[in-house]
């Protein structure tokens, strides 16, 4: 048992010592990093008294907090830690959101009969008994054949809701407030009708054990291929969501049926006091800000005061950027962009392929063409962005538009709408790791800084961490953590 302990203590002290060498690998000081300053663009006065606060660590175990003011003769002061046991840092912000979804599910339960499933599932356990072990089947079929109005599923993470997120035929209550109830009264409201068009084909595989089983579906016909997505925001007791009106193909679904029709819904909600009720009132539904059909709703926001509800759509190539009163439900501003939009398509059919593919609850980071700040909102387009400023009496105003650093020049790296930010009311300063071709990125970070006749200052910022000769190794680098930087103008 001694030996044991002893050869514990020796791998212990081993791992640790590693640990160091590295450590001393990087710098013989450990707490000062050098930082090589490389200005591409634009004069260094411009960015003068900027300081950047970043933060990187090498194997969780070693940490540099550096803090690098842009001045003549620049001084990095670094703040070294080491953690003999591994850090991880959690966020613990939680993120509510709503989603509407279809529930089609392109699958079934093997193990129950066909009569006693519904929808596509009993379709597929039809055609899996129907197969003969070792062969695979197919079969084209249309939804109009098995569902008279494309079914929902409520996907809810609110504040001190009761939601279980189950399958609607696992759940039972079905008292005003109970989740069933719930459910039924959501599909009550949102009758759409399928596309008499809209169709599939399904296959299934039977291995020769009889037991493994493999599935697929292709849809047909993409300009009916139809499958909800929702945008939404959300306040304190009430939830504001759209749903998309189109399918892929820019064929209008049928939303006649719906009261109000096509629009910004909306339902209240307050904390669950039974564990029996959700929290959320199903009465409360309604089309509160009837939309055009052509307008496609990209974002929903809620300003920090709770005043307005801001929507960004897109129509006939045009952006709009809608400033609407949450008490009266009227337009109070509204900015169009023109021949810009924000329109995510490479984010939209993903998500239409995740749902195809059967995975019908998706992540709430749904959007990645809109940044939110204290002071700004950024709008990002295809190669352009806009600043919208939030001014002091709560305000809306178009500050400017410009290009994205990596659409001035390939010497300039992509901007990220995840990269630090910060808006003084006259520039913005945009920080973010480097990324070398095809590596990882940097502890290095760059600095682009615009106003509103566009770019005026890029510079590159490289670190001493940043020594390992194989960029593509992560585990043999130093990387910064995650939210590394901070910007204070002076």
């Amino acid at each position: 048992m001694k030996k044991i302990i002893i050869l514990v203590s020796i791998l212990f002290v081993l791992s640790v010592s590693s640990l160091c060498i590295i450590s001393v690998a990087i710098d013989s000081q450990n707490d000062t990093i050098a930082i090589t300053e490389n200005v591409i663009f634009g004069d260094k006065s411009i960015a003068n008294e900027i300081k950047v606060i970043s933060k990187a660590t090498y194997d969780s175990h070693l940490f540099w907090e550096t803090a690098y003011t842009i001045k003549e003769d620049p001084k990095p002061i670094t703040k070294y830690t080491f953690s003999a046991s591994e850090a991880h840092f959690v966020n613990s912000t939680k993120r509510y959101m709503f989603q509407l979804d279809t529930d089609i599910r392109y699958g079934c339960d093997f193990s129950i009969p066909a009569e006693e499933q519904e929808g596509l599932a009993r379709v597929y356990k039809e055609l899996y008994d129907s197969c003969e072990v070792g062969n695979s089947v197919s079969k084209t079929i249309y939804l109009k054949d098995i569902y008279e109005y494309y079914p929902i599923r409520l996907h809810i993470e609110l504040p001190y809701v009761n939601w279980s997120n189950n399958d609607p035929e696992n759940v039972w209550n079905d008292e005003p407030g109970g989740e069933k109830f719930v459910i039924n009264k959501f599909r009550e409201f949102f009758k759409i009708p399928v596309f008499d068009e809209h169709g599939i084909e399904i296959s299934i595989r039977k291995d020769k054990d009889g037991v493994g089983v493999g599935i697929g579906s292709t849809p047909f016909g993409e300009n009916f291929d139809y499958y909800l997505t929702t945008t939404s925001a959300y306040t304190e007791d009430t939830v504001f969501f759209t749903l998309n009106n189109k399918t892929r193909g820019n064929t209008y679904a049928d939303f006649s049926l719906i009261p109000g029709g096509y629009g910004i819904y909306s339902f209240n909600y307050k904390p669950a006091l039974l564990k029996a009720s959700t929290g959320i009132d199903a009465y409360s539904l309604a089309n509160v800000y009837p939309l055009e059909p052509e307008l496609n709703v990209e974002h929903l926001s809620v300003s920090e005061d709770g005043k307005y509800l801001i929507m960004i759509g897109s129509k006939n190539g045009n952006t709009y950027f809608t400033v609407i009163d949450t008490l009266t439900m009227t337009k109070h501003k509204e900015i169009v962009i023109e021949n810009k939009t924000i329109h995510n398509v490479k984010y939209i059919a993903e998500k239409m392929a995740q749902i195809a593919s059967g995975d019908y609850y998706l992540s709430v980071n749904e959007r990645s063409s809109v940044k939110e700040s204290e002071n700004f909102m950024m709008l990002v387009f295809s190669e352009e962005f806009a600043i919208i400023e939030i001014t002091e009496k709560g305000e809306y105003e178009l500050a400017f538009t410009a290009k994205q650093p990596n659409y001035i020049s390939d010497e300039y790296q992509y901007m990220d709408i995840t990269a630090k930010m910060v808006y003084d009311g006259t520039k913005l300063v945009v920080v973010d790791s480097l990324y070398p071709d095809g590596a990882y990125e940097h502890c290095g970070f760059y600095m682009a800084i615009y106003d509103n006749t566009g770019l005026i200052y890029y510079a590159t910022y490289s670190s001493s961490l940043d020594i390992n000769a194989d960029n593509h190794d992560f585990s043999y680098n130093c990387y910064p953590l995650t939210g590394a930087y901070s910007i204070i103008i002076e």
